[in-house]
């Protein structure tokens, strides 16, 4: 009984020795686990410092994440809520779609959707042509080449002329005039102020017999006009626009000589008037006129051809004379 009750003790006594041993070793496991871990830093303030960089990156990236579904949903609404099936970016359409065009060529009225832009014309070559603002006509001014008959000049002493002195043969000379428009309801009316300048050389004569002499006259005719004109312009960018003119001129002279006596002055009224067409040139080049309008203030420019005939009022200057005269008129 004895040797039972020792020989169980012995029995339980080791059973004790190999639970606490297996206790030990995962004691050492555990222990070994955590060891393997990385330690945290010493410095509270640095484990502050990375967490808040963290979570700001964090914050950006849900902004932006948000920011980027509500642009989404705002696109899907304004597209009038596409559905995944549709293409959310389609290819790009053109506005117009010229049609096809007469077989014959020509002119085809279509709808347009810039027609309330002002666009009136697309040329053949794919240029838009627009409506632009006119602008009001309110003065002109000319230059022109001048060709007027001789005048009848009679000298003090009877025996020279005009015609003996510096010959038969046309006054060739330049022509500036200046329109201006002051009737606002009447526009087609102006007031024409014009001045030029004719030259012509001849020899003196001897009253004697009538031969030239050594010394050289240079003439020198300034005509000063003013005229009431009328245009017959009805249409913007009229092709031809007649033109008339009437009222007086005062033509002075002054007669040099090459002997070293003093110029001779004298003068002489004339009445009379003319007409012509001005031919546009604005309508020659449309994109050219836009050019002049837009950076000039030139509303139209033309080609003018006008006539005159005066009436000379005084018998020993005679400006009883007509002139034909060409150049460039510009309206602005």
């Amino acid at each position: 009984m004895k040797i039972q009750t020792l020989f169980l003790a012995l029995v339980l006594c080791l059973f004790s020795q190999n639970s606490v041993a297996q206790d030990d070793d995962y004691e050492t496991e555990f222990e070994s686990e955590v060891e393997a871990v990385d330690p945290l830093p010493d410095d509270p303030d640095q484990i502050v410092e990375e967490s808040s960089s963290q979570r700001e990156l964090r914050q950006r990236a849900e902004e932006e994440a948000r920011f980027q579904n509500e642009f989404a949903k705002k696109k899907i609404q304004q597209e009038g809520g596409l559905s995944d099936s549709q293409n959310r970016y389609p290819r790009e359409q053109p506005l117009f779609k010229k049609p096809p065009g007469p077989k014959k060529g020509g002119v085809v009225n279509v709808p347009h959707p810039r027609a309330k832009e002002g666009l009136v014309r697309i040329e053949s070559d794919g240029t838009y042509r627009y409506k632009t603002a006119t602008r009001n006509k309110t003065q002109a001014a000319s230059v022109r080449i001048s060709s007027m008959t001789t005048p009848v000049i009679l000298s003090e002493a009877g025996g020279s002329t005009f015609d003996t002195m510096y010959g038969s043969d046309p006054l060739f000379g330049i022509v500036l005039d200046y329109d201006w428009k002051p009737f606002k309801d009447f526009r087609n009316f102006g007031v024409l102020l014009g001045t030029g300048l004719s030259f012509a050389e001849g020899n003196g004569t001897f009253q004697s017999d009538g031969q030239p002499s050594r010394e050289k006259y240079n003439l020198y005719v300034i005509p000063l006009s003013v005229f009431l004109s009328y245009r017959f312009e009805y249409t913007h960018r009229q092709w031809i626009v007649p033109f008339v003119n009437g009222g007086g001129t005062y033509y002075g002279l002054v007669e040099a000589r090459n002997d070293g006596k003093s110029p001779t002055l004298a003068g002489a009224p004339a009445i009379g008037g003319g007409g012509g067409l001005h031919i546009s040139i604005s309508r020659m080049d449309e994109q050219g006129a836009f050019t002049m309008s837009r950076e000039y203030g030139i509303s139209d420019m033309w080609l003018t051809l006008e006539a005159r005939v005066m009436q000379g009022l005084k018998e020993d200057i005679d400006f009883t004379s007509q002139a034909v005269n060409v150049g460039i008129t510009v309206d602005y």
